[in-house]
């Protein structure tokens, strides 16, 4: 499996602090059939409330110069779009998170504990109808819209008819497009959600 770039450290630093807050709000969750509720309650939004507070754009625009760097060449672009979409996303994850926990720190006792201390931390249910954890749903999206800003980063770097090579990870779908890419012509990672591909300078 190809090393992740450099300049994503920070996506994965942020992704293991929403799993630190997912584990800290099931343990408070957990107190509230024999504890305070409300208190409990004031400690989880204060835990979801430092991650809102927290740099959600900064990560993902330095993986993307960070990828650009390594080439120095190209057009620096402002990536912008891809950080907006991490904050909101996640911002909404932290959101629906306080909200559920909300409702289950009302509802839990001590025949239902772990049934609750699941449904606190969920942060979103997608198209399908499956319900991701904080922890998870922030580790997927900050491993794909950082690979996202890593190949944009690259990409614009090399610059339009560049070639890159992409370091496909072994799963069937991402095997295809291993081996040498041109930019914009060809595709790039990430291929799907939590895609661990590469895109490295041809």
């Amino acid at each position: 499996m190809p090393s992740p770039p450099p300049g994503e450290t920070d996506l994965r630093a942020l992704a293991r602090r929403f799993e630190d807050a997912e584990r800290r709000v099931r343990a408070l969750v957990a107190q509230a059939p024999d504890g305070d509720r409300r208190g409990l309650y004031i400690e989880v939004l204060e835990t979801l409330i430092a991650l809102r507070r927290a740099d959600l754009r900064g990560p993902v625009i330095n993986a993307y110069r960070a990828a650009f760097e390594t080439v120095r060449g190209g057009d620096l672009r402002d990536p912008d779009d891809l950080a907006a979409s991490l904050h909101l996303k996640l911002d909404r994850a932290l959101q629906r998170a306080a909200m559920n926990a909300n409702a289950a720190i009302t509802k839990v006792t001590a025949d239902n504990v772990d049934e609750m201390t699941t449904a606190a931390v969920v942060a979103h249910t997608d198209a399908s109808g499956a319900r991701w954890a904080l922890g998870a749903y922030a580790a997927m999206t900050t491993s794909t819209l950082g690979r996202q800003a890593t190949t944009r980063g690259l990409t614009d770097a090399v610059g339009t008819g560049g070639k890159v090579i992409v370091e496909a990870t072994g799963c069937d779908y991402c095997e295809s497009f291993g081996g040498e890419a041109t930019v914009g012509a060809d595709p790039l990672p990430p291929f799907h959600p939590s895609c661990q591909c590469v895109a490295v300078p041809g």
